[in-house]
């Protein structure tokens, strides 16, 4: 059988793909595709270069390290002030301020009822921010507050039908937003860094739910 070492090969990258990424909900071949890309993308060189950001001058008593950890750090919070730019436009006009608020209206369209903390978890948010945020959508009514009959200790939240309506206006133009964040990337290229951000993703989630109060340090171990 000609393809026998191949589907040995084939059988340890999905047992590789799977150990690797525990967090997924479910194994499918796009996934597994964009890990395969994710292993053999280093090996690639794209014809273009860098924008240069940083100067020639070295500051007395600084040591400038620039490695790859670095240069992750800064990409991805240039990509999100680029990306809140293109979700303001598409927001103008509508009774959403902000990208959280049109975030938890997504969230809540996929329940149908989630406590206050479930939602603000949902979204990264520490407390006070997340709660803001709910008042603001309480306020203008695209969510309602009710209790909750399993636990009279707390009160659930859901998207209104004003809710719905707004985020049918509002869901057109953060669609022409997302195309313009993805940018100039081809189809495998989107899908290899949506999976790494992906998984990316869920390590920094479970710090956040685990241990957000702890330092530095120990965030490290």
């Amino acid at each position: 059988m000609k393809t026998k070492k191949l589907l040995v090969e084939l059988v340890e990258c999905v047992s590789l793909f799977e150990s690797e990424n525990p967090h997924l909900e479910r194994y499918d071949l796009q996934g597994f595709m964009a890990f395969l890309q994710s292993r053999s993308v280093t090996g690639k060189q794209e014809n273009f270069a860098p924008r240069k950001i940083a100067g020639h001058r070295k500051p007395h008593g600084f040591h400038l390290h620039e490695n790859p950890a670095n240069i992750l750090s800064r990409l991805i919070g240039l990509i999100y002030r680029y990306a809140r730019e293109y979700t303001k436009k598409a927001l103008e006009g509508s009774s959403l301020q902000t990208v959280e608020e049109f975030s938890f209206l997504v969230v809540l369209m996929t329940y149908d009822s989630l406590t206050k903390t479930e939602l603000i978890l949902k979204n990264a948010m520490v407390k006070t921010s997340g709660t803001e945020v709910v008042k603001r959508l309480l306020k203008k009514k695209l969510i309602r507050q009710f209790d909750d009959i399993n636990d009279k200790r707390s009160q659930l939240v859901a998207i209104t039908g004003q809710g719905l309506a707004e985020m049918k206006i509002v869901f057109p133009r953060m669609h022409l937003a997302s195309d313009i964040i993805a940018g100039n990337l081809d189809p495998a290229e989107l899908h290899t860094l949506v999976f790494l951000l992906q998984k990316l993703e869920a390590y920094h989630n479970e710090l956040f739910l685990g241990r957000k109060d702890a330092d530095l340090e120990d965030l490290m171990k």
